[in-house]
């Protein structure tokens, strides 16, 4: 079979130098950031909805892609068909199974966290005054008591969100990164090696001996190739687009599959348009590098970007009061002190009167805003950390507990209202589309946050005999099933705390030494953990909604 290809004449000698460059530039940039990646992977805010199995094999992809262009494009027309055969079918098959499966996972955990918050939103406890009377306190401390925390109820097989949960952890375990790995990706690659082997003894533009350089781009060996860009392209990246549209927030995926499939879509076109109607062109630019950009930016979007910002995270500092804390066990207890991280450079942390920066001052603010907390729980699940908030949520309805049992003439707790936003099981959010809301002259929304105190108080705070007083009997149900709920690894609302704490209460519990103040440390972290990892894409959130109420000027 002829050889249709055209020499390079007096440029091949430039072509082989320039494109032999770009392609060790290639190996070289994909490596060396990717290895930074994961170095630096503890510093990457949201490395736990970039699985980094996935991530390293789709990088893995690219290389082999990237530099099979380059080297394609350098060395055209002498260059070897069997080296073209391999790693394309080796690096599409890789990179589209591996696209996919990252946006599987990150679908999962994002409709995962919406389920979470579902349950925060949708439950408006049975709770009056006339429940809380004197005369009837007693009644109500029993095993089915109407103002309990009301996480059990919303545990009900038929409560609003637990459908939608119940049924997201049927595949829980089909949306991990190994499990992908070993029953997605490594059967699609064994389909490739197996259609390559196949091309490279059947097709005769690919032999070894004698060497072949004749690569036809609509030859028959490359036809699954290019059914399986052509599907994934026209196919699977809109229906990976549609799963996560509704997502508030989709860590740049998002983006990164708009590009793949725009740019590739160029690509695909641009290989036929430049094989098949501009051959000449494969002289200066070959029908592969258009991929090349494709890859490059993908990464740089999904692997060198997040890597960029670790190196830019601010670390705000906690304010004394949090990081000298005691705690309130009545016992001594071996917790290991947090480094103290000061940034008092940033004018947000200077440090006033009592210890706290203004930045923390504005955050519970936010945390104090009937409305605002309502939001903070929308952000809250988009940073994947919906069960902080609903920790807090409960904390209030203890809250409420031990101040009617401590203090039974308490006449300031009022039943919570109906929330002011609605989650559906797609995950669209919507808030009532009054603006007024949004004004400081309008009366506030009572909210579960406000019980007795906000939630930036703790129970001490609210209620000073706490810290003394032994624990009520009737108060221990309770008390057990908020361990049970946020610090049993089994539940779905498990809390991912510091080793020593949990320990600890673990004991407390098994011991039935339970404390009205005993779950305090617990805010304390709860409250670290939002501030650090989710305020400051709060404010990028509902920048505007903060503003109104006169909360945070971004001057």
């Amino acid at each position: 079979m002829e050889n249709n290809a055209k020499p390079a004449g007096g440029a091949q000698i430039w072509r082989k130098e320039l494109y032999s460059i770009l392609g060790a530039f290639s190996f070289l940039y994909l490596s060396i950031t990717t290895v930074f990646f994961y170095i630096r992977r503890r510093r990457i805010a949201d490395i736990r909805y970039r699985p980094l199995r996935l991530n390293i094999l789709n990088v893995i992809a690219s290389i082999t892609l990237c530099v099979m262009a380059c080297l394609r494009t350098a060395f055209y027309p002498n260059f070897p068909c069997a080296l073209v055969n391999w790693p394309a079918y080796i690096g599409f098959f890789l990179y589209c199974s591996s696209v996919t499966c990252r946006v599987i996972s990150f679908t999962w955990i994002a409709k995962y966290n919406l389920a979470k918050l579902r349950l925060s939103i949708a439950y408006t406890p049975s709770l009056n005054l006339s429940n809380l009377s004197n005369n009837s306190i007693n009644n109500n401390f029993n095993n089915n008591s109407p103002i309990s925390p009301g996480i059990k109820e919303r545990l009900e097989k038929d409560f609003p969100g637990v459908k939608l949960m119940n049924r997201l952890k049927m595949f829980k375990h089909f949306t991990t990164d190994k499990w992908l790995t070993y029953w997605i990706i490594f059967p699609t690659m064994l389909m490739a090696l197996i259609f390559a082997l196949v091309e490279q003894l059947t097709s005769p533009n690919l032999s070894i001996i004698p060497l072949s350089t004749n690569c036809t781009p609509a030859g028959i060996e490359y036809i699954p190739l290019h059914i399986l860009n052509g599907t994934f392209l026209i196919l699977i990246i809109p229906f990976l687009i549609c799963l996560i549209y509704n997502i508030k927030d989709a860590y740049g995926l998002r983006n990164e599959l708009m590009f793949n499939l725009v740019s590739g879509a160029i690509a695909y076109i641009g290989y036929f348009m430049i094989e098949l109607v501009f051959p000449r062109w494969k002289n200066y630019f070959g029908s592969l590098m258009l991929a090349w950009v494709t890859f490059i930016i993908c990464h740089t979007l999904s692997i060198t970007i997040p890597l960029i910002q670790s190196f830019n995270n601010k670390v705000y500092s906690l304010p004394n009061s949090i990081k000298s804390s005691k705690r309130a066990i009545k016992r001594s207890l071996s917790t290991t002190k947090r480094n103290n991280q000061n940034n008092q450079n940033n004018q947000n942390n200077i440090v006033i009167g009592d210890g706290k920066s203004k930045r923390y001052l504005m955050f519970e603010k936010v945390l104090e805003d009937s409305e605002l907390f309502e939001r903070y729980k929308v952000c809250a699940a988009a940073c994947f950390c919906a069960e902080l908030v609903i920790f807090l949520q409960e904390y209030q309805y203890l809250k409420i507990l031990v101040a009617h049992s401590c203090t039974p003439s308490n006449k300031e707790v009022l039943p919570p209202p109906s929330p002011v936003l609605h989650i559906t099981e797609t995950g669209h959010v919507t808030f009532p589309n009054n603006s007024d809301l949004l004004n400081t002259s309008t009366a506030t929304l009572v909210s579960p946050t406000f019980v007795t105190t906000p939630c930036t108080k703790s129970i001490a705070e609210t209620v000073t005999a706490a810290s003394w007083i032994p624990m009520p009997f009737e108060l221990r149900t309770d008390y057990s099933t908020f361990y049970e709920t946020f610090f049993d690894s089994n539940s779905d609302l498990a809390i991912n705390f510091p080793g020593c704490l949990l320990s600890d209460i673990k004991e407390m519990v098994k011991d039935e030494k339970y404390e009205l103040t005993m779950y305090e440390e617990a805010r304390e972290e709860v409250l670290n953990l939002l501030y650090r990892n989710t305020f400051e894409r709060f404010l990028k959130m509902y920048g505007i909604e903060i503003e109104k109420k006169g909360i945070y000027n971004k001057g």
